[in-house]
């Protein structure tokens, strides 16, 4: 007789799973115990809403997703935009920068994806993305002008913070820069707090949004503390 963990994956593998119910109960049963190579049929599917339920799954078990990460890595490719989404997390928590500097570049390239909402993640992830991280995936980057950003970023996180720095860099009006320049205010945060306002000003529709989310998140964060920002 099958489990309930089974019938769940069963009921998932036929795309069943209309309101998320089914893929909660999964989540619930794999932080129960459930074995994590059992993802790995929704991660490999065809169905490109199994392979979203799956990677959605990974996303949320965080880094105890690294046993099927290898798994992920095709996934930054995949022709879904919800399954780029998700992936980007898991690379987020399970990427490691001695082993895994080209999957590193590839989510760092998802923020030219053509998809808004990959972008705005791949934003977020290089805005969390350890050092190492980053500098691991300069050398795996095909774009000269990611690579040069990346490395930039770098710099500025062994510098300490540059408000100089991050300041010219708010002045370009080069969409990509302007977006890398938010992201370096988030990862110089507190020091570069106007810096990051700023940038919720700036002209670049995407930079604007991806720093008000910050924004809006250390403002809850601090409200939630009781801290002044």
């Amino acid at each position: 007789m099958s489990s309930e963990p089974e019938k769940l994956l069963s009921q998932l593998m036929q795309g069943r799973d209309d309101d998320g119910a089914v893929a909660n109960a999964l989540l619930n049963a794999f932080f129960r115990g459930y074995p994590l190579h059992n993802l790995l049929p929704l991660l490999q599917s065809l169905n490109d809403d199994v392979v979203a339920n799956g990677v959605w799954l990974a996303s949320e078990l965080g880094a105890r997703a690294a046993p099927v990460f290898d798994s992920i890595i095709p996934l930054l490719q995949h022709g879904s935009s919800r399954v780029r989404f998700n992936a980007i997390d898991v690379v987020l928590v399970c990427a490691s920068a001695s082993r895994h500097g080209e999957a590193l570049a590839s989510t760092v390239a998802l923020t030219l994806d053509e998809n808004k909402g990959v972008r705005w993640c791949a934003l977020g992830f290089i805005a969390r993305a350890s050092r190492e991280q980053l500098r691991a995936s300069i050398a795996h980057q095909r774009q000269a002008e990611l690579a040069a950003l990346t490395s930039w970023l770098v710099d500025q996180d062994e510098g300490g913070s540059s408000i100089e720095s991050i300041l010219a860099q708010l002045k370009e009006t080069h969409p990509l820069r302007l977006r890398f320049a938010a992201v370096a205010a988030v990862r110089q945060l507190p020091e570069t707090l106007a810096l990051l306002e700023l940038a919720a000003q700036s002209a670049d529709a995407e930079c604007a949004s991806f720093a008000h989310s910050e924004l809006r998140l250390r403002r809850s964060k601090h409200d939630m503390s009781g801290e002044k920002i």
